[in-house]
């Protein structure tokens, strides 16, 4: 019988909430798509993509904006095994200077996947993001879970 890895991502999107006398709508708003990434990792250590890309697009009534995205540990609940950030990355997306030479990003720490300015109330496509996942030997089969942040900080 095969066993495998099944991980999850819920994410979560960070929005500004402040009142704006100019404006109708939030001053700064992340839609992602899908609201939930997957992993089957079946087969030997590697890596492994997400199922779907997934789609960042933003509404900013800021004149200058940078949106970060940074990964939580992936943990199967029941024992409590880790997988760490260390291993969770991204390709694609904003930032085309890779630092690792492979074409991905390590999502432990914050990594820029979007700026701009002033887009209105209306959403626009910022990034589009490949995740994968790094497995290795002693990943133990289960189910895992993480979460993936957004991070906007706004100019001047």
């Amino acid at each position: 019988m095969k066993s495998f890895l099944a991980c999850t991502f819920l994410v979560c999107a960070i929005a500004l909430s402040c009142s704006s006398v100019w404006a109708q709508y939030e001053p700064f708003a992340v839609e992602v798509d899908p609201q939930e990434v997957s992993f089957i990792i079946d087969g030997p250590p590697g890596m492994y993509g997400a199922a779907l890309p997934l789609n960042v697009s933003v509404s900013s009534g800021f004149s200058e904006w940078s949106l970060h995205c940074q990964a939580s540990p992936m943990v199967e609940v029941a024992n409590g095994w880790i997988i760490p950030s260390s291993r969770i990355f991204m390709d694609g997306g904003f930032q085309d200077i890779l630092e690792d030479g492979d074409g991905l990003l390590a999502l432990d720490q914050p990594v820029l996947v979007g700026q701009g300015t002033f887009t209105g109330p209306e959403f626009t496509l910022v990034s589009v993001l490949g995740l994968r996942v790094q497995s290795e030997w002693n990943d133990r089969p289960g189910t895992y879970t993480g979460q993936l942040t957004f991070t906007y900080l706004a100019g001047p």
